[in-house]
């Protein structure tokens, strides 16, 4: 059975966690959270890292509806425009996670820079 995980904006520094994800059997899933990806990190996306890709456009519910179906173990941002949507969608999967009420001021700290390998530390490479 696979195992599925979600980035939010896996862009900028957070372009690599796919492929190291997949180290450990984990494919992912990308979630953008803006209907373009902003200028700034657009040559840093690697859409082949990924499982599949989905665009929120404005129905949140459709989308979760969509994403349960994987079953993911995790949902995490990959740059901090994803911040704010990846704690909605841990919310609303009912997966671990952060206080949305917390998220706009998370969103410009550093502070989730190792939150890949503290997630990967819960899996085995096999």
């Amino acid at each position: 059975m696979n195992k599925f995980g979600i980035i939010v904006d896996g862009y900028s520094t957070g372009a690599g966690f796919a492929k190291e994800f997949l180290k450990y059997n984990i494919q992912c899933i990308h979630v953008q959270s803006q209907l373009n990806i902003p200028k700034v990190y657009f040559h840093t996306y690697i859409p082949t890292d990924y499982y599949t890709h989905y665009i929120f456009e404005s129905n949140l519910d459709s989308l979760v509806q969509t994403l349960e179906k994987y079953k993911p173990q995790f949902v995490i941002a990959g740059a901090e425009c994803g911040v704010e949507f990846a704690d909605i969608l841990c919310e609303r999967l009912g997966l671990p996670g952060n206080n949305i009420e917390l998220s706009a001021h998370r969103r410009y700290a550093r502070c989730h820079s190792s939150l890949p390998i503290s997630i990967v530390g819960r899996f085995k490479a096999s």
